[in-house]
This record gives C-alpha cells, sequence and structure tokens, in this order.
C-alpha cells in the first residue's frame, strides 16, 4: 500500500527534540519530517514518497543541508549551495531570477541520488503563497493531485506560514472524505518545548478531523433528518454492531415502521456511542 507523507516548508529550521505521544518515542532532527520519518519506520509504516511544498521564500537550501548531513554521506559529495540560496526570496530580497520549479526538480535528482533517507523517494513542489482564494484552491488542488491513488497520506504542518497549514489541513479532510484514503495529521509544537523540558511533542491532529467528519454528517442530518448518515463514523470507531443498528432504524421509519424504528433506538440510547466530540 503507497504511503506518503506531504511535509510543508518553512523560512527557518532550527533543530528540536521531538517526542511522539503514542509510543514516548524521542526524535533530534531539524526537520520535523525526518523525525517522522524516523517514528513511521518503527511502526513499520515507512513512507514511500516525502512530497515537500514550499513557497519561492523556503529555506530550500537549508532543507537540502539537512538532507544532506541526515544521510551521513561524505561531506565533500554537497554541490555548491548558494546557486539555491541566491534564489529565494527573503524579507528584503526580490532576486532577480526568482525561484522556479525547475531548479527544484534538479536538486530533487541530486538528493535522490545522495541524500534521500533509505527507502524514501524525495518530491519537491512549489507552491504559491495562496493570498487569493484562486490561489488557495489550487494549493489544495496540488495536494489532491499529488497524492492521487495513495492508500495512506500522512500530513506534517509543523514548518510552514499558517494560512498554508491551515489549507492544508483542509485538503488533508478532502481526501479522506472524498478519495476514502486513511490520512494522519501531525504537528511538532516547537513552541512549547520549554514548558515540557526541551521536549517538542508531535501532535496528532487526527481528532479535528474526526470533529469535521461529525460535522458534515450533522449537516447532512439537518437537511434530510436521516440518521443513518451517522452510521459510517460508527464504523470508524468500531461500533460495526451499532452501526448497523442505526441503518435498520432509518430503514424501518423510511417504510413506515415507526415503533420498530423507535425500539432500535431506544436500545442504542442506553449506551453512548463513540461519535459526537466530547
Amino acid at each position: 500500500m503507497s504511503h506518503i507523507l506531504v511535509a510543508l516548508l518553512g523560512a527557518h529550521l532550527s533543530e528540536a527534540t521531538y517526542v511522539f505521544q503514542d509510543s514516548g518515542e524521542v526524535v533530534k532532527a531539524r526537520y520535523c519530517a525526518l523525525a517522522l520519518l524516523e517514528h513511521l519506520k518503527t511502526r513499520s509504516t515507512l513512507p514511500h514518497r516525502l512530497v515537500v511544498l514550499g513557497t519561492p521564500g523556503s529555506c530550500w537550501d537549508t532543507l537540502i543541508e539537512v538532507l544532506h548531513d541526515h544521510s551521513g554521506v561524505r561531506e565533500n559529495v554537497c554541490p555548491d549551495i548558494q546557486t539555491l540560496a541566491v534564489k529565494l526570496e527573503t524579507r528584503g530580497k526580490k532576486p532577480d531570477r526568482p525561484l522556479q520549479q525547475k531548479d527544484l526538480d534538479a536538486w530533487e535528482s541530486w538528493v535522490n541520488e545522495h541524500a534521500a533517507p533509505p527507502g524514501v523517494r524525495v518530491e519537491f513542489r512549489l507552491v504559491d503563497y495562496a493570498v487569493t482564494p484562486e490561489a488557495q484552491r489550487a494549493f489544495i488542488q496540488t495536494i489532491d493531485t499529488l497524492v492521487r491513488g495513495a492508500g495512506r497520506i500522512s500530513f506534517d504542518l509543523t514548518h510552514s506560514l499558517r494560512h498554508l497549514a491551515t489549507l492544508a489541513l483542509l485538503a488533508a479532510l478532502i481526501i479522506r472524505k472524498h478519495r476514502d484514503i486513511a490520512t494522519s495529521v501531525y504537528y511538532g509544537a516547537f513552541e512549547i518545548s520549554q514548558q515540557n523540558e526541551g521536549l517538542s511533542p508531535v501532535i496528532r491532529l487526527d481528532g479535528l478531523l474526526d470533529m469535521l467528519d461529525f460535522l458534515a454528517a450533522l449537516a447532512a442530518y439537518d437537511k434530510d433528518g436521516d440518521y443513518a448518515v451517522f452510521a459510517p463514523l460508527l464504523e470508524e470507531k468500531g461500533a460495526k454492531k451499532q452501526a448497523a443498528q442505526l441503518r435498520e432504524a432509518s430503514y424501518k421509519e423510511y417504510a413506515g415502521d415507526f415503533s420498530g424504528a423507535v425500539q432500535i433506538i431506544q436500545q442504542l440510547r442506553q449506551h453512548p456511542l463513540p461519535l459526537a466530540p466530547e
């Protein structure tokens, strides 16, 4: 099953000690996606592709140096990164020859030959700053196109402009909802490391996706009153018996057997359903 890790890239990278809450595993890295790769490898779910999305102002040069250092290859193998650095946008600099996708394609080839994590293909994708509604839709469409056909997708939202992370989260919801792909979302909380003994917890945001799924089902229920729309959410939580009962009650109500539907609903109400967010 193809597994893709989609990671964002911001303007700076700082070394952090990431701790994964589900296992307690601690990994030190300058780029959270590399720590996430190590974590997923130990859980036998190593992604086949690492797709990095960044803007013309993202620190592509630093990322390549980080990948080079992480790979352990000889130092003199890494070519002059300055050829890339001069094309990057900064607050005070707009380069005469701005960064283009073809520039990243050349570095992508070098990374995959010399510095990619074992068993993982690295892909660089240049994206717009997405400051208009049209550009925001294009950003989401880019992600959807890149992951089409995958069996599993993980998102790392740690390094990026906040609004791009928000758009990536929305893309994760759309992909999970409409393409039926197993989706996980991670965020390395570097900002609270000082309050956490120097550790940056990697937070799973899957619960937020569950809440959004619930809200979508609630909107569908408000539209036509069919509570069977909640059955798939119960199945995702492992409550297959309750999901089947809910569908049966909905069918009985539709067929005019109101007493039969009420009886099933009363049975379901005796036990809390693992559905609505607490």
